[in-house]
């Protein structure tokens, strides 16, 4: 997790001291954004580079999500052209839907 920004020792089972985070990100949500982040990621047998595909998948979101990270208009036409293009993406990495369908009677 160097590579983005975070450092960290693991002192004991089920405990993780930060050394280090990026400066975006507010100490008083970092907490709440790793819990989430490594709550997405789990345990499961994996290869090394699908849980890094996960876990930046995770991070990306969730810490946008959670610092309120307003996009100008020009990046979210971008994103918006992206997911059009990839096809039937229904839900994000974690499974939330991101697109509903809304008809009138």
């Amino acid at each position: 997790m160097a590579e983005f920004g975070f450092e960290f020792t693991l002192p004991a089972p089920n405990r993780m001291l930060v050394l280090a985070a990026p400066s975006y990100l507010p100490a008083a949500k970092l907490e709440t954004l790793l819990r989430q982040v490594l709550a997405d990621v789990g345990d499961a047998a994996e290869t090394l580079q699908a849980a890094r595909e996960r876990l930046l998948a995770s991070l990306a979101c969730r810490s946008s999500v959670l610092l309120g990270r307003t996009l100008p208009e020009e990046e979210m036409l971008g994103l918006l052209d992206k997911f059009f293009n990839l096809g039937q993406m229904t839900t994000c990495p974690h499974g939330r839907p991101t697109a509903i369908r809304i008809t009138w009677d």
